[in-house]
């Protein structure tokens, strides 16, 4: 006859115990960034392009004098 054991686990109160932090998480936060990154720039690039086209001086230095 074989023994048989249990295995007991001490309960452990949501504030005590480490934090998981999933791959797949991480890896979203990460795409997440990357895309918000990107767009914030394509953001900025188009900022500074209405106000250089806005700008009589800006536009005509960058348009070779249109």
């Amino acid at each position: 006859m074989s023994k048989c054991r249990i295995m007991y686990s001490i309960p452990v109160s949501p504030g005590e115990q480490p934090k998981q932090h999933s791959l797949y998480k991480l890896i979203a936060k990460a795409v997440g960034t990357v895309i918000l990154s990107a767009i914030f720039l394509v953001y900025m690039w188009a900022l500074f392009w209405v106000a250089c086209a806005l700008d009589d001086v800006c536009y005509a230095a960058n348009m070779g004098g249109l």
